[in-house]
């Protein structure tokens, strides 16, 4: 991979990482009628109604992009790609309930 493609790679996770914690807030605020202070407190009321199985790689996702926009400097790209093929199953199952509840 080269240096396009590592930024890009990291980009991606930056603008990932906040489409599912604005689609989170969305639906804890207006469905749920919760305000959570962050991201990470987001996902796992998702996970205390049921809507997700695990928030945990959702989190882990969120703090990635967190030292990808804070700490680039000290991330190595290994981290990013290990991330990637081991977080993101939950993203698939938190995109599949959202359209079957909310249509999102």
């Amino acid at each position: 991979m080269n240096s396009d493609e590592k930024y890009s790679l990291r980009y991606q996770i930056i603008v990932l990482a906040e489409a599912l914690g604005s689609m989170c807030l969305h639906v804890v605020i207006n469905e749920l009628g919760k305000e959570p202070e962050s991201y990470l407190e987001c996902f796992k009321i998702l996970e205390e109604k049921g809507l997700i199985t695990s928030s945990e790689n959702l989190i882990k996702i969120s703090r990635l992009r967190n030292l990808i926009t804070h700490r680039y400097w000290s991330i190595e790209n290994g981290k990013i790609y290990n991330s990637i093929k081991n977080n993101f199953k939950e993203v698939e199952e938190l995109l599949i309930k959202m359209e079957e509840q909310y249509g999102i």
